[in-house]
């Protein structure tokens, strides 16, 4: 037990500090993606005022447009390092305003906002079955 302990305990760790290193990373991304679309809109301007080729403002745009690329590579990886934070916590379904309720344990789900809707498993014995005379010898 306290070795399962441990391990969900490392693993807990583990993935908080990846969560941390996904949010620094999802701030940088961030920030890059200002700076290249002051970069854009500063060689846009230069161009149409004769001071840069055409060259410099697509280098600008393709920046742009991998920094953008970055930046949801990184919120994808970032929500993918919180998921993993809420399951080893045990807060994923709280957090998902899923609950676990009724009979046999199924789950009772409440969609969150403009999803509304609830599913409700319940177990229920609609047919009872009897072995047949093969089945018991």
């Amino acid at each position: 037990m306290r070795e399962q302990e441990r391990t969900i305990a490392n693993d807990l760790a583990g993935a908080v500090a990846r969560m941390t290193q996904t949010d620094k990373s999802l701030v940088a991304s961030r920030n890059r993606v200002a700076a290249a679309a002051e970069r854009l809109e500063a060689s846009e301007v230069a161009y149409e005022a004769n001071g840069v080729s055409v060259d410099a403002v697509l280098d600008a745009r393709e920046r742009l447009s991998d920094a953008e690329s970055r930046y949801y590579r990184a919120t994808l990886e970032h929500a993918i390092a919180e998921k993993n934070v809420r399951l080893l916590s045990g807060s994923l379904l709280e957090s998902n305003q899923v609950m676990l309720e009724g009979e046999c344990g199924r789950v009772y789900s409440v969609m969150p906002q403009k999803r509304q809707r609830t599913v409700d498993y319940r177990c229920r014995v609609t047919k009872k079955v009897t072995p047949s005379a093969s089945e018991t010898r």
